[in-house]
């Protein structure tokens, strides 16, 4: 995780990284630019989570996005958060400025739209296996780094 979402944040590690072939973002123009200058060569793409806008279409929108409730859980499995209840408080402490709604979040509330992502959870495990983490040893192994610590 990087200690902020600006756009020179994003680009100044980018540009440390100029192995990076592919970025997927949301639509914002700052993190298209940030891309643009520190890795112009890397191929752009809004993930599906963006483009479809929502994945759900009926009731109310959720406070907070399904691609924030699917980060919290994705970082929550990294660091061997598997309970829902330290998931949600772990993150409610040490991260509110990246997800501000947490704090009128019931952690039910929480759980609820977790569970109605599992299946998007799980082929993004699958693709992280199969197609991010590399086990061919002439290509650079991947790395999941926090530096908010």
């Amino acid at each position: 995780m990087l200690l902020d979402r600006t756009a020179d944040t994003s680009a100044a590690w980018m540009a440390e990284h100029l192995e990076i072939e592919l970025v997927s973002r949301d639509r914002g123009g700052d993190y298209a630019a940030a891309a643009r200058k520190a890795v112009p060569e890397a191929t752009q793409t809004a993930d599906r989570f963006h483009q479809d806008q929502r994945l759900r279409a009926k009731g109310p929108a959720p406070k907070l996005t399904d691609s924030e409730v699917i980060t919290m859980e994705v970082v929550g499995s990294y660091l061997g958060l598997s309970q829902d209840k330290k998931l949600f408080d772990y993150f409610q402490q040490h991260y509110p400025h990246f997800f501000p709604a947490l704090g009128s979040l019931h952690r039910t509330t929480f759980v609820r739209q977790a569970a109605n992502l599992w299946v998007i959870e799980e082929r993004l495990w699958c693709w992280l296996r199969d197609e991010v983490i590399s086990h061919d040893p002439c290509k650079p192994r991947q790395m999941i780094l926090d530096v908010s610590g």
